[in-house]
């Protein structure tokens, strides 16, 4: 259902705008100018959810692994396919569930990243063809314009011809949605800026101050010195409160939760468990003797 859903929208996209030719730049293999626009892959790549590559099954349950710039790694290899260089992609259609590189039989090339021809349509779609693979097999990429990166769409449309549909933004931007993607957000890139740069100024400084300065030597040159001998004890007592009140909060929840469902306490066991525990007696006690 996904892979004819894709099928449908790459060739409606493809039908709503002419293709114009395109220009890879040299230096990077996700960009392209067709037609006065150009096209930037790279969060698409950068979404890949294996090291290096995209794995992903069509509805046949056969194995794909590619990229969307450049060829395959080293490390993913078909030694029963032909000798295609540049691999693109790699099809296998054995029976392991979990096949890991290199892959020894039943796998073959699709197509080889140096036949590589692209067409742009508009600013919503990008074509690449791959041919030269093993037994004939050449490859269709399609890139569909999208806010953010989904997973890929591999399939086996008219053997030897292959196809991947790609969804995600064209121009670069955009956050990766592929489980395994890479990149950082906000709040992270803060986290590493604090540790990674004021904390050893704030303490390679301080140090150098006391040092200089104040005369300081050894471990007493350490800015707020006593602060951090304090620090672990102050720890140690914020997590002893915390923990004396959630024990609190939640037996007021307990005792909430029993009043709601009837289940008072017997006055007559509560008074034996005083007297169990030394606690004097209660008027209800008194007016037993």
């Amino acid at each position: 259902m996904a892979a004819a859903a894709a099928m449908w929208l790459s060739a409606t996209v493809a039908q709503t705008a002419p293709a114009s030719p395109c220009s890879p730049q040299p230096s990077n293999n996700c960009k392209y100018t067709c037609g006065g626009i150009n096209y930037d892959l790279s969060a698409i790549q950068k979404a890949m959810n294996k090291p290096g590559y995209f794995l992903d099954q069509d509805t046949d349950d056969h194995w794909y692994f590619f990229t969307p710039c450049g060829p395959l790694p080293a490390s993913v290899t078909c030694t029963s396919g032909s000798a295609t260089n540049n691999p693109i992609a790699m099809q296998y259609y054995g029976s392991d569930p979990n096949p890991q590189p290199p892959i020894t039989d039943s796998c073959g090339y699709l197509g080889s990243f140096d036949t590589q021809v692209c067409q742009g349509f508009g600013a919503n779609q990008l074509q690449c063809n791959y041919q030269g693979g093993t037994s004939g097999r050449k490859v269709l990429y399609i890139f569909n314009a999208a806010p953010t990166v989904g997973m890929p769409v591999p399939s086996e449309t008219n053997y030897p011809q292959y196809q991947v549909v790609f969804t995600g933004p064209l121009t670069g931007g955009g956050v990766p949605d592929v489980p395994g993607a890479s990149g950082l957000s906000g709040g992270s890139l803060f986290l590493i800026l604090l540790l990674g740069v004021a904390v050893p100024i704030y303490l390679g400084g301080g140090y150098f101050y006391n040092f200089k300065y104040t005369q300081k030597r050894g471990i007493e040159a350490v800015p707020q010195i006593e602060y951090w001998r304090q620090l672990p004890g102050l720890v140690k007592d914020g997590c002893l409160f915390s923990y004396a009140e959630t024990k609190k909060f939640v037996e007021k929840l307990r005792e909430k939760a029993a009043e709601a469902q009837g289940n008072k306490t017997d006055p007559a066991l509560k008074q034996a468990l005083a007297d169990d525990t030394g606690e004097a007696a209660t008027p209800y006690e008194e007016n037993k003797a």
